[in-house]
């Protein structure tokens, strides 16, 4: 589900992922025109999960990063 909530733009979803294993995740999303050059993302960790390995991919490459606490991120646009 993607919807909007006090001012953002929220990727909901619901994934059992048995224990000692791993899934991969993929949303695909088109940003509204005339935001700039950079892009933050606020990414928020699931509770009673340590650490949680992300990818951002975009038109200028990708990050990836662990995510152990909620981040800000910037992305270059």
């Amino acid at each position: 589900n993607i919807y909007e909530e006090f001012g953002y733009t929220v990727f909901d979803n619901f994934v059992r992922i048995p224990s000692l294993s791993s899934k991969t995740i993929a949303f695909t999303y088109t940003l509204p025109a005339g935001l700039g050059d950079v892009g933050e993302l606020l990414i928020q960790k699931q509770p009673g999960v340590e650490v949680v390995y992300h990818t951002i991919v975009t038109s200028d490459g990708e990050q990836a990063f662990n995510l152990r606490k909620d981040e800000n991120v910037s992305i270059k646009l």
